[in-house]
């Protein structure tokens, strides 16, 4: 709002300031803004506007899981990370082609590195499966292969 010597903004949710002429706000749903402008004469203008949320969406589109990596130690690619900006947990589990469990992860900040007992794992494709929970609440589940490559 511009041209006022006073202001009144609602709703109030205790987080904005009421009587400024510019306000920030980051509603949770759907709020409609009202604001009297009060210029120095007394007359008043009532201005409002509707701050939409949506919902990001949490699919497979969102989440980044490589198909390939190089724990080569070149610190390029060196540790296969699932990353999204729209997960809030994670279980991530690769496999070997016999189906052994090679590597296993709950934390989005802790990747594979290329190694199985200690050592470097071959060159080879494995597979992985991944159960993500979005932020929204649902889960996610996405299966695929990564190659390992020096």
């Amino acid at each position: 709002a511009k041209g006022g010597n006073k202001y009144k903004w609602s709703p109030d949710d205790g987080r904005i300031c009421t009587t400024c002429p510019c306000i920030t706000v980051s509603p949770t749903r759907n709020t409609q803004y009202f604001v009297q402008v009060i210029d120095t004469f007394g007359c008043s203008k009532y201005l409002d506007v509707l701050v939409s949320v949506t919902s990001p969406v949490c699919d497979s589109s969102t989440i980044f899981l490589p198909n390939a990596f190089s724990p080569n130690g070149d610190s390029h690619n060196d540790i296969l990370y699932v990353r999204s900006t729209q997960i809030d947990k994670i279980l991530l589990r690769i496999y070997n082609r016999w189906g052994q469990l090679v590597f296993q992860s709950n934390n989005i900040n802790v990747g594979w590195d290329g190694t199985y007992k200690g050592q470097p794992a071959p060159v080879d494709a494995y597979g992985y499966y991944f159960v993500g929970e979005c932020l929204q609440g649902e889960k996610i589940t996405i299966k695929g292969n990564v190659t390992l490559v020096k």
